[in-house]
């Protein structure tokens, strides 16, 4: 926050600060902090001007003990942060949060653990980490970014949805949270069989709500993704299929499997792919490039709805264009115009083959119950 403020630590537990470029340093080790205590990560408080954190740990000197320190007064005076943490886990990175104020990660021996009231209280952010040494940390796009001793780099995506945290939450009936910006790539994403390699996020945008309770199957659930200005939904999602989907599910000729939205009682997640509905299609369909999905969406402003019971809550969200794309807006508008045309004008041609075939279907039936009159009327 400030030109020419260098913090450092020492192997032997003494904390400096420097506000002129290196010419004086100052010693602010906090008082309490035992001696030969090793720094092992200082950060800067985003938004306090004299705020930083640091870990240190004495775990060489059999002391295994988290030591976690806040100050916002340039090193002055400090408090000791570890409540929740236990009392054999040493610490060895702590991280501030830049879009959330009071969102704290911290790294121990042991995993991760973070605090929503800037250190005061700490919580386990272990999910599906394995029990490992955290040896440092970072917070990279709203992305939390662990680096392990033995068992490799993680990433816990999405951090945003603890940025909307808040106390009540949990004693909602629902809850809906906006989703992070969705990036419309241009190439690569996610693989369901990653094998020995890191599995990606999902492509497109990730909406979360939160229930109370698990929903009885009698209330209904919706998500509804509109255009921001449009009145008709391009997707509308529900708990179950859709009609003939489970029958058709898997087969050559099978619609794209429309997701279907989880009822339970904590955090759900769904994902929507960017892709506008795809055409219409014929029973036995053969093309070789076949529409079974629409165009994708062009960047700008979407919203999100969600009806449980009658009740409803709605957020905005954008999609961005892949920053290594150099496509213009009107290149995007152009790109979706020429895709919905073709797809509308594939989907009217297919709509009339299917009434064609209706027609057929009708007038052999017809022909066969007539033959079948007029052998009668011979018999007779």
């Amino acid at each position: 926050h400030e030109r020419g403020v260098i913090w450092t630590g020492s192997d032997d537990g003494r904390v400096h600060v420097t506000r002129n470029d290196g010419d004086s340093w100052t010693d602010v080790t906090p008082q309490g902090l035992p001696e030969w205590a090793q720094i092992n990560s200082i950060d800067i408080h985003p938004f306090e001007r004299g705020g930083a954190y640091i870990a240190a740990t004495r775990y060489k000197s059999d002391d295994f003990a988290p030591y976690l320190y806040r100050t916002t007064d340039w090193g002055r005076s400090w408090q000791r942060i570890t409540d929740g943490i236990p009392d054999d886990e040493f610490t060895r990175a702590l991280r501030a949060d830049p879009d959330r104020r009071g969102l704290l990660y911290a790294g121990t021996e042991k995993g991760i653990y973070f605090s929503r009231d800037d250190g005061r209280n700490w919580s386990s952010l272990q999910l599906t980490l394995p029990i490992t040494p955290i040896t440092d940390l970072a917070v990279k796009n709203t992305d939390l970014v662990a680096a392990t001793q033995g068992r490799g780099y993680w990433i816990l995506d999405d951090l945003t949805k603890l940025h909307q945290f808040e106390e009540d939450i949990p004693d909602k009936a629902a809850n809906l949270y906006g989703p992070r910006d969705a990036i419309r790539l241009t190439a690569g994403g996610r693989s369901e069989d990653p094998g020995p390699a890191g599995t990606n996020p999902p492509v497109g945008a990730v909406v979360r709500y939160s229930l109370g309770d698990d929903l009885p199957e009698d209330v209904e659930l919706s998500l509804s993704i509109y255009e921001a200005r449009g009145s008709e939904p391009i997707w509308t999602f529900t708990r179950k299929p859709s009609d003939g989907e489970e029958e058709e599910a898997g087969g050559p000729n099978a619609p794209p499997n429309t997701k279907v939205l989880s009822a339970d009682k904590g955090l759900n997640s769904f994902e929507w792919d960017l892709r506008y509905p795809g055409m219409e299609r014929f029973d036995k369909l053969i093309m070789w490039a076949d529409m079974r999905q629409g165009p994708r969406a062009v960047p700008g402003r979407y919203r999100a709805e969600l009806t449980i019971g009658g009740e409803r809550q709605e957020v905005d969200f954008e999609i961005v264009a892949d920053p290594r794309s150099n496509a213009t807006q009107s290149d995007f508008e152009a790109q979706f115009e020429f895709i919905v045309g073709a797809r509308d004008l594939l989907s009217r041609t297919h709509v009339e083959i299917r009434k064609v075939r209706q027609l057929r279907t009708q007038l052999e039936g017809l022909k066969v119950r007539l033959e079948a009159d007029a052998e009668s009327d011979q018999s007779t």
